[in-house]
Parts: C-alpha cells; sequence; structure tokens
C-alpha cells in the first residue's frame, strides 16, 4: 500500500530525463553546451531534490504514519461520515494523501490526522465498551 502513496516518483522520472539529455554525448564540450541549454531546469531540479530530500529524511515516518491511520479509518468510514466535522477533516486528508506535491501539506495533514484519530479511537472504545456490555449479559 505504501508504494501507491509515495510522492516524489514523478519528479524523479523527470529529472532521470533531464540528466539523461544532459549526458547523451560524453564529451566535455557537449555535457557544457547541455548545461547551458538546460540551465533553468537544473535549477529547477535542484530544488525538486531539495525538497524530496527534506521529505524523505524528515517526513517519510510520519507519511507512513498518515498512510496507515488513512488505512485504519475505513473501519468506521460510515461513522465518520455521519460527522460533519470530521467527514471535512477526513476529506482532506485524503486529498492531502493523493496529493502530487504533498510536502507543504504535511503539517496541515498532522493537524487533521490527530482530530480524525482522536474521533476513531473514541469509536473504536464506545465498541468495546458495546462488546464487553454485552459479553457480561451473555454470560449472566
Amino acid at each position: 500500500m505504501w508504494r501507491l502513496f509515495s510522492p516524489g516518483g514523478k519528479e524523479i522520472k523527470s529529472g532521470k530525463l533531464l540528466l539523461d539529455k544532459i549526458l547523451e554525448k560524453q564529451d566535455s564540450y557537449s555535457v557544457i553546451l547541455s548545461c547551458l541549454k538546460y540551465q533553468s531546469r537544473i535549477v529547477q531540479l535542484a530544488e525538486t531534490v531539495a525538497v524530496l530530500k527534506k521529505f524523505y529524511n524528515q517526513g517519510l515516518s510520519f507519511w507512513k504514519i498518515f498512510i496507515d491511520q488513512m488505512q485504519d479509518f475505513e473501519t468506521n468510514l460510515t461513522l465518520i461520515q455521519n460527522d460533519k466535522q470530521i467527514f471535512s477533516k477526513y476529506r482532506r486528508l485524503f486529498e492531502i494523501i493523493k496529493s502530487s506535491y504533498p510536502y507543504p501539506l504535511l503539517t496541515e495533514a498532522e493537524q487533521l490526522l490527530t482530530d480524525v484519530q482522536v474521533f476513531h479511537l473514541r469509536v473504536e472504545r464506545e465498541k468495546i465498551k458495546t462488546l464487553r456490555s454485552n459479553v457480561l449479559v451473555f454470560n449472566y
């Protein structure tokens, strides 16, 4: 499941294509000319690499938790959908996880995830409470 929501694939592929163009000819003169020709794209690639590096060094652990939590929420999706405020937050989380460029949205996702997680845990506690009371009634 992790690979389905692994950001950066498109950017990496685009960067590889650019590098292939630059290094197409191996002689120094051709490489220098290619660098001059693609200089603005090289700068853009460097910025993209910096964003991806930061994400994979600092945000990856949260991203994996985010994916796991979203999968956990599916067990209570009907109850989440019935609560307008929580469902709005859940929908936004879903937009973020599907985003092709989620990097600047991680702080927002952390805040929203906390709110939906609190709701989810409350529902799970209620389920356990109901099950326990049913078992006690059944045993007597």
